[in-house]
């Protein structure tokens, strides 16, 4: 503890603290190296306890690794993995298939499907100009018109350039106009009469010299073609294959073109209740549909204008629209009478060689649908496949995989806290020891683990050791070499009950014999390493114990001897003080 010394060798707190200012002593120096050397048995304590802390975390991680070890035996003790199955398809786009493992049976099925299932739908309504935004009529700037990029750019007919404003009229009935798309089209070199029909929307162009009408070019800037649907057909006329005008899927649907106005509330999809208010957009009602319960998904088509809805499953089923509160179904032409119903089909099929064809209302083919037990199948298209269902070999090979990796990772892992590793060279000689080198409660657990593969289940079964898998120790140390894994497929493929006896056997199989090895070290009980951790546990805090009462006794001592320097100051004051007035007497007197 450092202090601030007075002259008269006592702080300003009142603690004692020593400089030597009236002896010349470094007394403070001396009490620190005297209290150093008093301290050089509690670092040594501590030291120790370092060491054990050491020694706990490297058994903390062989326990760890030993528990993940368990799990993988675990793992290939459960009865389950050994009775997954799966199925191969021979043809895998007419049909795939899921197995149920617990009532699947291993063979061969023959599925011919004839018709697959398909969605129902409901398109709103296609009148005379086919679509559910209104139509413009001729006095409508074709800038105000959703969609249109037409501001100051150009498009082409004939390799002739018309150029565009955005403020000119669709048609103002002026064939010489030139304020209106129409008259500048007629009124170009274009050799084309156009017309706009403003009942449909549409946009016809005629050739004036009965030749092939050519649109558009590489400079074109104007996107009027496209949205005016007026495309290259090779002929001398060309005609909107739709009206122009779409909705905006930004704007409230109020505002965004529709023909019919549509009023806030709601209004019913297969009888589920959906609510349209006066903020909705397209985009937003469409996400409504989506999000409902009325099992349909809705798509806006921008090229037709049209919208859709679509059963979420397959199979023969209705969509139905009704008005609520709110028109919207009305004015979306989903009500109308010309709005488009399309029924889905069902899944029609034959199994094996039996002629009777059987029917499904999706495309999901279930076990009470095919009399396949434990099968399910997906019908993609019409065809014939063959579905082998047969034990997951692969499932269980990762299996046994896991657990080979799992105990290398363990014995690596023992190795780098046991090994001793011994260097020389013409001019020196080092040896490096783990931190558990010759730690008797992990010296025996590499050899143990590896005794494993020594364990013969039985004389009589094709599949005796683990080496009959294809997984042999390595000869240099404790570790698998290698998985072999054309020996391995063939034992699982041809004799899986010897394979399932060999890990599952009760008290002979290779997860009991492994698993009582791990035991006698992990177990939480009286596992050897659970012991010695306990034992470290115990020894620290008896270290901790002793540590603490040491320093407690080096610092007392030491505040003793600070005090009595303390006292020797002041007496060696005093004592200089009368010397003094001594002498100043004796000088006075002569």
């Amino acid at each position: 503890m450092s202090t601030t010394t007075s002259s008269t060798g006592t702080s300003s707190t009142g603690t004692v603290t020593l400089s030597g200012f009236f002896s010349g002593m470094d007394t403070e120096n001396i009490l620190t190296k005297l209290k150093a050397a008093d301290e050089i048995p509690i670092n040594s304590l501590e030291s120790q306890s370092a060491t054990l802390t050491s020694e706990t975390d490297a058994y903390h991680f062989i326990s760890s690794s030993l528990t993940n070890l368990k799990t993988k035996l675990t793992a290939l003790n459960d009865p389950s993995l050994y009775k997954s199955k799966t199925a191969a398809s021979s043809t895998s786009t007419v049909a795939t298939a899921t197995v149920d493992d617990t009532s699947a049976v291993s063979g061969s099925y023959t599925v011919n499907i004839t018709q697959v299932a398909t969605n129902s739908a409901l398109q709103s309504g296609t009148s005379t100009n086919g679509k559910i935004t209104a139509v413009p009529s001729g006095s409508t700037t074709i800038s105000s018109i959703s969609g249109m990029s037409v501001s100051n750019k150009t498009f082409t007919i004939n390799g002739a350039t018309i150029t565009l404003t955005g403020s000119e009229t669709l048609d103002d009935g002026n064939s010489t106009s030139t304020s209106s798309v129409i008259g500048k089209i007629n009124n170009s070199s274009a050799g084309v009469t156009a017309t706009y029909d403003s009942s449909t929307g549409k946009f016809s162009l005629t050739s004036n010299t009965n030749s092939t009408i050519v649109l558009g070019s590489g400079a074109d800037t104007s996107n009027f073609l496209t949205q005016a649907q007026l495309f290259n057909t090779g002929s001398t006329t060309v005609t909107s294959t739709v009206g122009v005008g779409r909705l905006s899927s930004t704007a409230t649907l109020s505002s965004a073109g529709l023909s019919t106005t549509p009023t806030a509330g709601n209004f019913t999809i297969n009888g589920v209740s959906v609510t349209y208010s006066s903020t909705d957009t397209l985009t937003s009602l469409i996400s409504k549909i989506n999000a409902s319960s009325a099992g349909v998904v809705a798509t806006y088509d921008n090229y037709t204008d049209r919208l859709t809805l679509t059963s979420s499953s397959r199979g023969a089923q209705s969509i139905t629209v009704a008005d609520g509160t709110s028109n919207i179904g009305t004015a979306l032409r989903l009500t109308s009478s010309d709005s488009t119903s399309t029924i889905g089909k069902t899944t029609l099929f034959t199994v094996g060689s039996d002629s009777t064809v059987r029917t499904s209302n999706d495309d999901s083919l279930t076990e009470a649908e095919t009399g396949i037990k434990g099968l399910t199948i997906t019908a993609l298209a019409t065809g014939s496949t063959t579905l082998n269902v047969t034990p997951d070999t692969d499932k269980i090979a990762t299996a046994i995989n896991d657990f080979v990796s799992q105990y290398n990772s363990t014995q690596n892992l023992i190795s780098s806290y046991t090994k001793i590793d011994t260097s020389s060279s013409s001019t020196s000689s080092d040896v490096t020891a783990g931190l558990l080198a010759g730690a008797s409660t992990v010296s025996f657990l590499p050899s143990d683990l590896r005794s494993v593969f020594n364990v013969v289940v039985s004389t009589n079964s094709s599949v005796k050791m683990l080496s009959d898998l294809g997984i042999d120790t390595n000869s240099s140390d404790n570790t698998v070499t290698s998985v072999d894994s054309t020996k391995l497929k063939n034992a699982l493929t041809n004799h899986l009950q010897d394979v399932v006896d060999l890990f599952t056997t009760y008290g002979k199989g290779i997860v009991s014999k492994l698993g009582d090895k791990i035991d006698s070290y992990n177990s939480s009980l009286n596992g050897s390493i659970t012991l010695r951790e306990q034992n470290i546990t115990q020894q620290q805090k008896t270290l901790a114990d002793q540590i603490k009462q040491m320093q407690a006794r080096v610092d007392s001592e030491i505040e003793r001897m600070r005090s009595a320097f303390a006292t020797m100051e002041s007496a060696y004051n005093q004592s200089s003080s009368t010397l003094t007035s001594l002498q100043n007497l004796k000088t006075s007197s002569n």
